[in-house]
């Protein structure tokens, strides 16, 4: 609903104090977007966008506060974890901040996890050799 929604401009914060265990999140979002001057969102479909382009609006920041803090432009995000599996997301992630968006794994801490371990037990010697055995495990979706 929110890939069609009628109303794309609507946004939140998601860091305001409002969205702070609500007892409605929908009408959290709502009040929110009132309260900023947005309008009213009419329907389930603004509400989810105004969630969404909030979520990219926050990955953007900090991809541009990252950016300063390295010296150097990153082409490139890296998604991982059950999110991934929200294609709208992560297209809208790719749309918002201008960057090529790479996902995969769906559980990456598992897999981070069990990479681990078989370093400290010397069945491969590095990350570099985890990070291919990985890469070469999954399916990963490319979004520009």
């Amino acid at each position: 609903m929110a890939s069609k929604a009628e109303h794309e401009e609507f946004i939140i914060n998601p860091d305001d104090k409002l969205f702070i265990a609500p007892d409605d999140m929908a009408e959290a979002i709502k009040q929110y977007c009132v309260e900023t001057g947005q309008g009213l969102p009419q329907d389930i479909g603004d509400i989810a966008r105004a969630a969404y382009n909030g979520i990219v609006e926050q990955y953007k920041n900090c991809l541009n506060n990252l950016e300063d803090i390295v010296g150097r432009e990153i082409n490139t995000i890296h998604m991982v974890g059950g999110g991934i599996q929200d294609k709208f997301l992560c297209k809208l992630t790719a749309d918002v901040t201008g960057r090529k968006v790479i996902t995969g794994p769906v559980e990456a801490s598992i897999y981070g996890n069990v990479i681990v371990q078989l370093m400290a037990l010397g069945y491969i010697k590095d990350l570099k050799e985890g990070r291919k055995i990985i890469k070469n495990s999954i399916e990963q979706e490319w979004y520009s």
